[in-house]
């Protein structure tokens, strides 16, 4: 019996290949999108600076876009001890209570001797409903005595206070309460009692903020 041998067409060999390729990029297209960040809100419930449930350690969790929010605690102080908040990404919100308002006390009562809030990222710092008060700086960068930013800041509902950067050589210390290198917007908040003190000038009132490359936003300013 003779037996025929069909031959294989070439579009037939290409198609394992093409599904493979399909599968291929299917599955890149997945491991993307399982990989993307949806903003998370991480809850802070103890009033002390540190450990599990503490305003450090939450801070320090957050990814970019994340909340971190004090609205459950009961106390109305977080005083800070071992240094700046530090904020390592991007964009981040701070949110308080907009019944009882809660300050991230820099420190200074207690000699301790650093900003409250460093925001390394390059976005958006969001303080809502908050309180930043009490923190002298006086050393490396002579920028920001409560805040320093190198992104964006902006307050809603909130205030600096009682803030002071100062400057011992012959240079300008710049934004008793904040400087940003992008904008800082306030609305329907207050930044008051802030100084930046250099050897050849002293900033108050209006001076105790410093925004770089970009203009200020305010609704409501009490320099004094």
């Amino acid at each position: 019996m003779k037996t025929s041998v069909q031959p294989i067409r070439p579009g037939l060999r290409r198609r394992p290949m093409a599904a493979c390729l399909i599968a291929g990029l299917a599955m890149a297209s997945t491991s993307a999108f399982a990989v993307q960040h949806a903003p998370a809100t991480i809850t802070v419930f103890n009033c002390t600076e540190a450990g599990i449930g503490r305003l450090r350690l939450s801070s320090g969790m957050a990814v970019s876009g994340d909340t971190v929010d004090l609205i459950q605690l009961t106390c109305i102080t977080i005083t800070l001890t071992s240094g700046a908040l530090s904020v390592d990404v991007n964009a981040l919100t701070l949110k308080g209570s907009p019944t009882h308002r809660i300050t991230i006390d820099g420190g200074r009562d207690t000699n301790h001797y650093d900003r409250a809030i460093k925001h390394t990222g390059t976005g958006i710092l969001a303080i809502n409903d908050l309180s930043i008060a009490n923190a002298k700086y006086e050393d490396g960068t002579r920028k920001g005595g409560c805040i320093y930013s190198s992104g964006s800041v902006y307050l809603t509902r909130s205030t600096v206070t009682n803030c002071t950067t100062i400057d011992s050589a012959e240079f300008a210390a710049l934004g008793g309460a904040s400087h940003t290198h992008g904008t800082f917007k306030l609305a329907n908040g207050t930044v008051s009692n802030s100084l930046a003190c250099g050897a050849s000038r002293v900033h108050m009132g209006c001076g105790g903020w410093s925004p770089r490359n970009a203009p200020v936003h305010t609704r409501t300013h009490h320099p004094h």
